[in-house]
């Protein structure tokens, strides 16, 4: 496993009033795949991000200090099983690269079983972490890739959407499409959102399973100044 910390980090960008719209942002960011068991107290957020050989690479993060054993990853009928350094302590809020795989798509929901012990007191776990793969992105310039993901609002009726860059970007607009529902949320084209950080897009209600909501970003690349245009779908579970 390779370790890159990944720190997340909460920021609001301007979110414009409308209808169907929360204003109300705030809160922990929200990432698919919580898991814990055997009462030990332990568990693992997942994420991914684009693999260097054309893949997608998982990666997880342990809410504390932990060695692990093995994980076992399953996906419809494919199972593999990736060997942890039962000598390496796994850091609590670091993210760490489990694997990169092929032919991982969007609404395909995969199965993490991590065994291992807690670092502290050498306590046995074995946690399961489902994660939905809910977010496609890329299309249009610039490389840039920028992954959703949603939760619950601080109104009990609202989805608030995140996401989550593949490099430090600008933003100048985002034009956002769902069944005939059109947004448009405009940046101040100068707030650099960092690589690997999950930010507050906007909340809406009426959210409902099944809405494929598409979220066309626009905007600058913070290193070179050059103009990107992508588009992220994104499926509500």
């Amino acid at each position: 496993m390779k370790s890159k910390l990944k720190i997340l980090i909460l920021l609001i960008i301007a979110i414009v009033t409308g209808c169907n719209k929360d204003d109300d942002g705030g809160g922990n960011p929200f990432l698919p795949g919580l898991g814990g068991g055997n009462n030990s107290g332990v568990s693992f957020e997942v994420k991914t991000q684009p693999g260097n050989q054309g893949g997608t690479i998982f990666l997880l993060k342990p809410n504390q200090d932990v060695k692990i054993q093995k994980v076992i990853v399953q996906v419809q009928n494919f199972t593999d099983e990736v060997q942890g350094d039962p000598n390496t302590i796994y850091k609590k809020d670091t993210w760490y690269e489990l694997e990169e795989y092929t032919g991982v798509q969007q609404g395909q929901e995969w199965s993490f079983n991590i065994i291992g012990q807690v670092a502290a007191n050498g306590q046995s776990f074995n946690v399961t972490v489902k994660y939905t793969v809910t977010a496609t992105g890329g299309g249009g310039t610039g490389n840039v890739v920028i992954q959703i993901s949603h939760r619950a609002g601080q109104d009990p009726n609202t989805t608030e959407f995140i996401f989550n860059p593949n490099t430090d970007i600008t933003i100048s607009k985002v034009d956002v499409q769902v069944n005939g529902f059109t947004d448009t949320l405009n940046g101040d084209g100068t707030t650099v959102f960092k690589k690997d950080n999950w930010y507050v897009l906007a909340g809406y209600t009426g959210v409902s399973s099944g809405q494929q909501w598409k979220f066309t970003f626009y905007g600058k690349i913070a290193a070179t100044g050059s103009d990107y245009t992508t588009t992220s779908n994104y499926t509500i579970p």
